[in-house]
Formats: C-alpha cells, structure tokens, sequence
C-alpha cells in the first residue's frame, strides 16, 4: 500500500535503473557494428569495401536481426499476460512458441 504513495521521482528513478542494463547492451552492439565499419573504411584503399560493408551491415540487420526477434517481441505481450493471471503453463507454450520458429527465419 506504500507503494501507491511513493515520489514520482523515485518511480522513474527505479525505471531508468531497472532498464539501463538494456540500454547498454544495445548501446554496445550498436558500438560494435559501427566500429567494424569504420575500421573497414579506414583499412580499405576504395569505397567499394566500405559500401559492401555497409550493405552487408544493412541487410543483417533488417533481414536477421528484424525477423528473427519478431516472435521473441511477440512473446513479450503475451507471457506477463499469462504471468499476471497465473497460468504458468501459458508462459511455457508462450516461450517455446516463439523460440522454436525464431532460428527458422534464418
């Protein structure tokens, strides 16, 4: 019930640690990629190198990296729902649901 009270401030205090775990992990794959990239460019003698890599960057990320989190994204709506409501069997076949078929769109 003291929870209904609690600051504002300490709310959004709590957000922001509970997701800046989050937030550096895709910060640093994020870092990884473009460093890659830019290392190419620096070694590379053309621009052809650069764009290939730039390319190839590109279409991981939409091709892999989209369509093999999507079912993951999915599953992150409906497993609190079967959480909230008790139903571990549902957070299970949620899990496996959206496991399975994710390495199938590689």
């Amino acid at each position: 019930d003291d929870d209904m009270h609690e600051p504002s401030y300490r709310v959004a205090a709590r957000f922001f640690v509970s997701g800046l775990p989050i937030a550096l992990v895709d910060g640093a794959k994020l870092t990884v990629t473009a460093l890659t990239v830019m290392q190419i460019g620096h070694a590379a003698s053309s621009a052809t190198p650069l764009a290939a890599a730039t390319l190839g960057v590109l279409t991981f990320n939409v091709a892999g990296n989209m369509i093999l989190t999507a079912p993951l994204s999915a599953m992150d709506t409906i497993a609190p729902q079967n959480f909230g409501a008790g139903n571990a069997v549902g957070v299970g076949l949620t899990a496996l649901r959206a496991v399975i078929p994710a390495p199938a769109f590689l």
